[in-house]
């Protein structure tokens, strides 16, 4: 008996809105279809027997027709080679299961007999010519799941035993959302030979005792700091039981963090040149400025966003740095000129928030005595 072969992705979330990456959200949304279409091309070009959707393919339960028609259309593809792929999806907690969904129009999927769908009454698919069963609990509308991997154990003689859950392995996720949790023991006690994770949107391994599961990750960055993107699971299963994984890459957006000192960058032209040299129509920058910024150059983070976007697919600007106040001499203002008089009011104004333990009015100051002694000088020291 050959090996089985998966292709493993979910959390592909075609249809977000993509608000955070502004007026590329069009040129987002657009290339979560071309990599959804990418990821049909690798489960052909790899030859393998089945594709595993772990969750959220659709953003919303509800998706527009074309977007439905599109993804119908890809699905169409895998059962245009021999032997064909299987293909098995599962609600997540985007795209949950309930009435009115995409999911429960049984007239949507009709057609596509290499397409099985988990439902609350199917909660598992045999696929005798490869002589393996493939378990699912969808997530549904109405209320989160205690546990997407109850009551899934072993229950045929097939010699391959695949599951597919969405939910977050190890307690609550980060932030304390709202999540399908899936208990430490779970996926040990499924004696499952491999288990399909969705719903965290980083690639990582979660397995237990002689049971493998990974996450494969969102093969698109769907939030700007989300860093470990871009790939799919090849999974290959012997007839042992043995389980080897490959992370594929599929993705064409990069996410990458930069923090700049702006204390490093005597001018703001130099600060930005320091910027641009990353630019790349690919990379979404989440860029952080820190440190102490001299008196006299103006940095602002909307404005120099709004400069460089355009030499990335997406740049978020934010700005941690403060203005260097110890090297404000009042010597270097004279209180008759409109400067002097403007740095005395905003330093007597510093004071008294410190004074009252107002640090978000300190900040406010400060920004404001930077950006007007930038303007003072003429333009931020350019």
């Amino acid at each position: 008996m050959k090996p089985l072969r998966i292709l493993h992705t979910g959390d592909v979330h075609l249809g977000t809105s993509s608000a955070a990456f502004g007026e590329r959200a069009a040129a987002h949304r657009t290339q979560l279809e071309q990599t959804f279409a990418g990821i049909i091309d690798a489960a052909l070009e790899e030859q393998c027997d089945l594709l595993l959707i772990s969750g959220d393919l659709f953003d919303g339960p509800r998706p527009g027709r074309r977007l439905v028609r599109f993804v119908l259309e890809q699905l169409t593809r895998l059962a245009q080679k021999t032997p064909l792929t299987y293909a098995c999806l599962l609600p997540g907690t985007h795209d949950c299961f309930g009435p009115g969904t995409v999911y429960a129009d049984a007239a949507v999927w009709a057609e596509l007999d290499h397409v099985r769908v988990f439902t609350p009454e199917t909660l598992r698919f045999d696929f005798p010519d490869l002589s393996v069963s493939v378990y699912g609990r969808p997530c549904l509308c109405a209320e989160p799941m205690s546990n997407p991997l109850a009551g899934i154990a072993p229950a045929t003689q097939m010699r391959f035993q695949i599951a597919v859950a969405h939910g977050w392995v190890g307690g609550a996720p980060p932030g304390g959302a709202e999540s399908e949790i899936i208990p430490a023991g779970a996926i040990e006690a499924s004696r499952m030979h491999y288990i399909a994770l969705g719903h965290r949107h980083a690639f990582a391994e979660c397995s237990e005792a002689a049971t493998r599961a990974l996450y494969c990750g969102v093969p698109e960055p769907v939030a700007i700091d989300e860093t470990d993107t871009g790939s799919v699971a090849l999974v290959e299963v012997s007839p042992d039981g043995d389980v080897a994984v490959t992370r594929k890459r599929v993705g064409s957006l990069q996410v990458r963090a930069l923090s700049l000192d702006v204390g490093s960058y005597p001018s703001r032209d130099l600060l930005t040149r320091a910027i641009a040299e990353n630019a790349d129509p690919k990379l979404i920058l989440d860029l952080s400025l820190t440190g102490v910024a001299a008196p006299d150059v103006l940095v602002d983070a909307t404005e120099i966003a709004g400069e460089l976007s355009d030499g990335f697919f997406r740049l978020r600007v934010r700005d941690g740095s403060r203005v260097a106040l110890e090297e404000i001499g009042l010597d270097d203002y004279p209180e008759e000129l409109v400067v002097g008089k403007f740095v005395r009011k905003m330093m007597e104004r510093i004071a008294t928030a410190r004074r009252d333990g107002d640090e978000d009015e300190v900040a406010v100051a400060e920004r404001a005595l930077g950006v007007g002694l930038a303007l003072f000088s003429g333009g931020g020291g350019n």
